[in-house]
C-alpha cells in the first residue's frame, strides 16, 4: 500500500536548507524494486538527465507531484515516504 506524499507534506514542518531527500534510500528502493532512472524519468515526465541532476542536487528539486509518483510507483508507505522524502523534515 503506497502513501500519498501530498498528505505526508501538508504535516511536515521545515527544519534547515539543506535537501529534503535522502538520494541514498530513494536509490536503493528503486533497485530494490527493479527501477532504473530512465525508466523512472519517464513515469514522472521528465527527461532522464534531469532526473540525475535533480538526484545530484540531493534532490531539491523534485516537485510534490514528483515525489508523489515516485512513492507511488515504489509503493512506499508512510514510513518510507518520510524517510526517504522528509529526511530533514520533522512530521
Amino acid at each position: 500500500m503506497h502513501c500519498n506524499i501530498q498528505l505526508v507534506a501538508r504535516n511536515a514542518t521545515k527544519k534547515g536548507d539543506d535537501g529534503v531527500v535522502n538520494v541514498n534510500k530513494l536509490r536503493a528502493k528503486m533497485v530494490e524494486n527493479g527501477i532504473n532512472a530512465e525508466s523512472m524519468s519517464k513515469k514522472i515526465g521528465i527527461d532522464r538527465s534531469t532526473f540525475y541532476r535533480k538526484l545530484s542536487a540531493d534532490g531539491q528539486t523534485f516537485t510534490i507531484g514528483e515525489a508523489d509518483v515516485i512513492s507511488k510507483e515504489l509503493n512506499l508507505n508512510r514510513s518510507e515516504v518520510n524517510n526517504i522524502f522528509f529526511s530533514q523534515f520533522v512530521a
